[in-house]
């Protein structure tokens, strides 16, 4: 149970990542 408890987090904090990482694109299209 707790294995996936942890996959869950990794692939969450993964996502949160990437998700800043296109809002900073899309706020700095400069960039």
């Amino acid at each position: 149970m707790k294995k996936g408890l942890l996959l869950f987090g990794v692939i969450l904090l993964l996502s949160v990542f990437v998700f800043s990482e296109d809002m900073t694109i899309l706020l700095a299209p400069k960039s």
